[in-house]
């Protein structure tokens, strides 16, 4: 049996290992130097670490589709007990995609024609994505955040969308 990654509040990214015909996956962790390789693609670490904390990755964005009425590049909780949670940088489709944990985030910036997201620890990596694409990303998860904590903690939604 293959060894899954197991989520923790040290992962920072995961993303589509690109130099590796055995290893599918690059994840980058708070504290260490070197990325961790797994033979599972990001959208499967994904989906059985959603499963061990008691959903799937399927089940975790159609909650995401319906509190933040979104359609794309969906946040989702990965760890609900540890407030974890993350979002892709382009469609989970795309190789270019990458994970990236919500908890971990300063910021982004644009350099060189090329957008970084930069992390609390002072690392950053560069991400395919336009700045604004990854601010945006940054805040639809920061809103999924206080909605299901606020469903967590008083039992409903205190806000609605109006369209």
């Amino acid at each position: 049996m293959k060894k899954l990654y197991m989520i923790t509040n040290k992962t920072k990214a995961i993303s589509l290992h690109k130099h590796s015909t055995h290893f599918r996956s690059s994840i980058i962790e708070a504290g260490s130097e070197e990325e961790t390789s797994c033979v599972f693609r990001p959208e499967q670490i994904i989906d059985q670490n959603c499963i061990i904390y008691g959903s799937t990755l399927k089940r975790r964005q159609i909650e995401s589709k319906h509190i933040l009425q979104l359609k794309n590049k969906l946040p989702v909780r990965i760890i609900p007990e540890k407030n974890i949670y993350m979002f892709p940088t382009a469609s989970i489709k795309n190789e270019a995609c990458i994970w990236v944990a919500y908890q971990h985030i300063r910021g982004c910036i644009e350099r060189f024609n090329k957008t970084y997201i930069l992390f609390k620890d002072g690392t950053d990596i560069p991400v395919e994505a336009s700045h604004r694409s990854v601010d945006l990303q940054y805040i639809r998860t920061g809103q999924l955040v206080a909605r299901q904590n606020d469903i967590r903690l008083f039992g409903n939604a205190s806000f609605t969308w109006l369209n």
